[in-house]
């Protein structure tokens, strides 16, 4: 009974949606999720609060994992976004070094400053290997409230 709960509760927080592959490797990006977020729609990250994510993959061998986040204006203008978490093997449910073959899941919060615009904004989350390569690049729809 609390195993349903639980799964009930994490189920309303945590929304599937429509999001953008941007470069991921092949068959490596599994599923993505962000808090407050509904099926096939935008995004809403509030102003002074944290947005949580989670992201499933699949990956190739790799010693480390950092993650690096931007916000795309337009489809054109890219400026990254305040992360105080690059190292994606330190408090994110990952473990380095990463095996080929193996299922992961990355768990993070990203923190919605109050001095950032109202706007809508693609939210572009990469989580690069050793050789600087993308392990993950994914396109999240949002508009900043």
């Amino acid at each position: 009974m609390y195993f349903k709960l639980s799964f009930i509760l994490l189920s309303l927080v945590f929304c599937t949606f429509e999001y953008e592959d941007c470069g991921s490797k092949p068959d490596s990006l599994l599923s993505v999720r962000v808090s407050d977020c509904e099926e096939d729609q935008i995004c809403t990250l509030q102003k002074g609060k944290n947005a949580s994510i989670e992201i499933t993959f699949t990956n190739a061998e790799s010693n480390t994992v950092s993650a690096k986040v931007y916000g795309v204006l337009a489809g054109v203008v890219e400026t990254e976004f305040p992360f105080p978490y690059p190292n994606a093997c330190l408090n994110s449910g990952l473990t380095c070094p990463i095996a080929a073959d193996e299922t992961y899941t990355y768990q993070t919060t990203l923190f919605v400053y109050p001095t950032y615009p109202n706007i809508p904004v693609h939210v572009k989350w990469e989580l690069v290997d050793d050789n600087g390569s993308d392990i993950i690049c994914v396109l999240i729809p949002a508009k900043i409230k």
